[in-house]
């Protein structure tokens, strides 16, 4: 009806909350340098939650020369705000005009038809999406498809997931959410083999899936589907995408090549997701849903990057304004950064051309190639840098790329921490973009990581690219699939050589690990062979190639993932950096199936110190925390871990801090009882501190050594759930470990999140 004031009805909702949903909504959609904000902070700070379908976009040229597109969404309900008819129009950035396509990262493409929850935020001339790709919440055949526990999909009606929206919205606690029914086989479909486990997105890549069980696909929009991982929200939840190309089929390539009950024949998509971003598989797993509704369990996949099918035809020139607040040159960490990705694809034809300074600021399709920093009106809510692309919808050639940071944000081209950010870090990520590599998300517990990568989604402290200046494997490959260069396509430049004949420099992976710090056995140095490591085999034993190329075995068993087959002979590097120096903890989590204690020794910049003696655990997955002390002065240094006469043990992480207590003077610990936990009352002598985000300090509300009440307002609640998970980095690296070790297994990490929230 005409001039009808829609408006948001509130419900008496039930005050429960599912454990899975609360875990799954703590970090919602962060993406790819945006700092990630969860769903109740989004639907709080909303001016209007609607729910409702496009029904036409209009895309057009803006006087700055960029493309902007108006989306009509016509009503179904409205969840928080009123609304003077049954639609809105929302105005997002890029589009396509007369041929040209402008994307803009982090923005989402809205065509005809697309169903959803929309997060809206009033601007000067109408609404935008409030949080660019976070304020689309998809919803297809009435449902919503969210993450379980396992990272599998499940689907929960869209009316369910609107009370939520509400509740979150209002400031309440959020209702349980009823799932969908699933369609269960009587016998559903098992995985027996992935060929190859991993590969690249995008690229044609064929990838064999064969068991039983599989059932046959009706039509390309039939339920059967190969899902792969598009975004991990958590360690333990997964957003999918799938091969079939749904919900987006007409944007999208159907990527089932053949599909039988016992064989499937699969690429590796990039798509246009769920939440209408340009996005990419991703390391984590595979599974297969049949015809039927029934869902395998989920198969390990690794992906090494992901690729958008558009390039340069010739090298770009770019320019930087050093108008960066608080840097005094920041051009030089941006020509750093592009020095890093033209030195990966050395022999090809393509490089970044550093073209000098510049003293615009202007962000439009105006034939340069513009780097600068941009007032934080300009961003939506929670967006570092932001790179915008334009090309030729008819050649798919790059014509143009600028990228612009926030101001808003405190920069560094020193070592990033806290609030902080690295200039030349931030820009490597942005460059991937510039060779159209996409982001990759994947980081799910037990299964292939992406968190080693330049071109990892997430920007935080405890991983991704806060400090990363070093392209992985990975990233080096999408690189030169691209363009070549490498060892991968040979020059026909007589001059140039194919590949360095010097060895790659020894640096910590996948980024500085600033004491103190709690450090995967795995991510040992990078630097390869007889630099970083030694390893007695040059191939990888384990089961989990988070380091493809490296010999060192790395497994994952039992949610685990750890460094195994260890044999005599065999050494693991470590960089640390620490600005004040003094006496450190070293805490290894080790695993010795075997009767006798063996000794680990430690070297420290290739000086032996204490031997860490592992006692007996009584088997390969019950692990000990085992401890000495050494004394590390300030500045960069190598701790070495070498297996002298030593095997059978599997190496989970090793951890330097200040001490807790009175320091040890021996490094053996009780034989006959191995530490495999920190005792939470045990006294410390430091004091816990103001957690960033918090209140006030701290405080233990049962007087049980842990410290619940995390923000300090005084009392337990979601909301420290929510900042424990946020902050989890800070607090391993600042805070006395059994003030919040909630679940008691030695360390601070995500179970401990899990462990606040089931105590409440």
């Amino acid at each position: 009806m005409r001039g009808e004031n829609f408006r948001a009805r509130g419900a008496i909702l039930p005050r429960t909350i599912v454990m899975v949903f609360a875990v799954c909504l703590l970090v919602a959609g962060a993406q790819a340098l945006m700092v990630p904000e969860d769903q109740s902070s989004l639907a709080g700070s909303a001016d209007g939650i609607v729910l409702g379908t496009v029904t036409s976009v209009e895309s057009r040229w803006t006087a700055d020369r960029n493309i902007e597109t108006t989306a009509q969404i016509a009503l179904d309900s409205a969840v928080k705000g009123t609304f003077p008819a049954r639609a809105v129009a929302v105005t997002i950035q890029g589009g396509t005009v007369d041929g040209v396509v402008q994307v803009v990262e982090d923005e989402p493409v809205l065509a005809p038809g697309a169903r959803g929850f929309y997060l809206l935020e009033r601007g000067a001339s109408g609404f935008k999406l409030h949080g660019a790709r976070q304020g689309v919440i998809p919803v297809v055949d009435d449902t919503v498809w969210v993450a379980d526990g396992r990272g599998i999909p499940r689907a929960v009606p869209a009316p369910a997931y609107g009370a939520r929206l509400a509740a979150l919205a209002e400031g309440r606690e959020a209702p349980a959410l009823a799932e969908a029914p699933v369609v269960t086989a009587a016998a559903g479909p098992v995985i027996a083999s992935v060929s190859p486990t991993s590969a690249s997105a995008g690229t044609g890549t064929t990838v064999t899936i064969t068991g039983t069980g599989f059932g046959s696909k009706a039509s390309r929009e039939s339920a059967a589907d190969v899902g792969f991982v598009y975004r991990c929200t958590s360690p333990t939840s997964c957003v999918p995408v799938y091969a079939s190309g749904k919900p987006y089929t007409a944007d999208n390539a159907n990527d089932i090549l053949s599909w039988s009950d016992t064989r499937i024949q699969v690429r590796v998509p990039t798509a246009r997701m769920s939440d209408g971003y340009a996005g990419s598989a991703a390391s984590g797993m595979v599974w297969i849903v049949t015809d039927a509704g029934a869902t395998s369990a989920a198969s390990p996949f690794a992906v090494t990057f992901g690729y958008g099918k558009i390039r340069w035809a010739s090298a770009p020139t770019f320019v930087v304004n050093d108008n960066c607040p608080g840097v005094a040159s920041a051009s030089t960490a941006v020509a750093n950064a592009a020095a890093t990705w033209s030195a990966a694809v050395s022999g090809s034809s393509f490089r970044f051309v550093n073209g000098g300074t510049t003293t615009s600021t202007a962000i439009g399709n105006d034939g340069v190639n513009r780097i600068c920093w941009r007032p934080s009106s300009d961003f939506s809510s929670g967006t570092l840098a932001v790179t915008s692309w334009w090309y030729n919808s008819a050649t798919s050639t790059v014509t143009e790329c600028d990228v612009k940071f926030n101001s808003g944000f405190t920069w560094t081209t020193g070592t990033a921490s806290g609030s902080a950010h690295n200039v030349e870090a931030i820009m490597l990520h942005e460059f991937g973009h510039w060779l159209n590599l996409r982001d990759l998300y994947g980081y799910y517990d037990g299964y292939p990581s992406d968190s080693g990568k330049v071109m990892f989604g997430y920007n935080g402290a405890g991983f991704g690219n806060l400090n990363r200046k070093v392209l992985s494997e990975g990233d080096i490959a999408g690189a030169r699939y691209i363009y070549g260069g490498g060892s991968s396509t040979p020059t026909p430049t007589p001059t140039a050589t194919s590949i360095p004949t010097t060895p790659v420099p020894q640096a910590p992976y996948p980024a500085a690990h600033i004491l103190p710090a709690q450090v995967e056995a795995e991510h040992f140095d990078a630097g390869g062979e007889g630099v970083a490591y030694h390893d007695v085999e040059s191939e990888n034993l384990g089961t989990d190639e988070m380091r493809p190329g490296e010999g060192v075995d790395i497994e994952t068993n039992g949610g685990v993932t750890d460094v195994c087959y260890v044999r005599a002979g065999e050494y693991l590097k470590y960089s640390v950096d620490t600005t004040s120096g003094g006496s450190f903890d070293l805490t290894l989590r080790a695993a010795n199936p075997d009767a006798a204690t063996k000794a680990v020794r430690v070297y420290l910049d290739g000086v032996r110190t204490s031997d860490v003696a592992i006692a007996s655990t009584g088997g390969w997955t019950e692990y000990g925390s085992f401890l000495t002390t050494l004394s590390i002065p300030s500045g960069r240094h190598v701790v070495t871990l070498a297996f002298e006469g030593v095997d059978r043990i599997n190496l989970d992480w090793l951890r330097l801090t200040r001490p807790v207590t009175t320091p040890t003077t021996t490094a053996t610990p009780t034989p006959t009882v191995p530490a495999t936990t920190l005792p939470t009352t045990v006294p410390t002598t430091r004091e816990v501190a103001q957690v960033p985000g918090g209140a006030g300090l701290p405080t233990d509300p049962n007087g049980d050594g842990l410290h619940e009440d995390v923000n300090g307002n005084g009392r337990g609640d979601l909301a420290d759930v929510v900042l424990l998970f946020n902050q989890l980095a800070w607090i391993g690296a600042n805070e006395p470990p059994a003030a919040f070790d909630f679940n008691a297994n030695g360390r601070i990490d995500f179970d401990d999140v899990v462990s606040l929230f089931s105590a409440l």
